[in-house]
């Protein structure tokens, strides 16, 4: 029943939920390295850009789950943001109106 769109820097999986607000989760397989201290960095690259980015839609309840891919730890900060705002625009999620962005 979830959507899904995928990004040079991470891969959206997305749920309606009951009027739960906004929940995320973030997953990185050892697909994108064997290295644990890899996969935790790029852990905390995505949770920074989510806190930064899906408070802007708050006006949805959803379940959101990111997922890193191989290039997640070198990507620029700013291009994972707008690799996030592109892709819940493509799932058919735009920011609050009363965001100043």
């Amino acid at each position: 029943k979830g959507k899904k769109w995928v990004s040079k820097g991470l891969i959206v999986e997305i749920m309606e939920n009951e009027a739960l607000g906004i929940r995320y989760g973030l997953t990185v397989s050892k697909k994108v390295s064997k290295l644990a201290i890899l996969r935790n960095r790029t852990k905390r690259r995505l949770k920074a850009v989510a806190c930064e980015i899906l408070p802007l839609y708050k006006k949805y309840h959803l379940d959101i789950v990111l997922i890193g891919r191989q290039g997640t730890s070198e990507r620029e900060y700013e291009e994972l943001k707008t690799d996030l705002v592109w892709c819940l625009k493509k799932l058919g999620y735009e920011k609050n109106s009363d965001s100043f962005d």
